[in-house]
């Protein structure tokens, strides 16, 4: 699945999903502005999944809480990646 954002400054954002869940937990989001963009990204982390543990760009984030949303703030880039 893919969805293409127009931001306020005129870059545009592309963010990219590959998962085969439910089958696995593993979810890959694919980050591609049209140029480098300083913005937070939120993940909703359901409740119920109590181990969910999240990485960008491999870098393991802290602060992973269930039933609540995740504010990732960064200059993100092209080839950048949440999993």
């Amino acid at each position: 699945d893919q969805v293409v954002l127009d931001l306020d400054d005129g870059a545009s954002l592309t963010l990219h999903q590959e998962t085969d869940y439910p089958a696995s937990g593993h979810i890959l989001v694919s980050v591609t502005p049209s140029r480098p963009v300083d913005l937070t990204l939120h993940l909703r982390i359901p409740a119920w999944s109590e181990r969910t543990t999240v990485a960008v760009n491999g870098e393991p984030v802290d602060a992973v809480a269930s039933g609540a949303y995740l504010a990732l703030r960064r200059l993100w880039a092209e080839g950048d990646s949440v999993e």
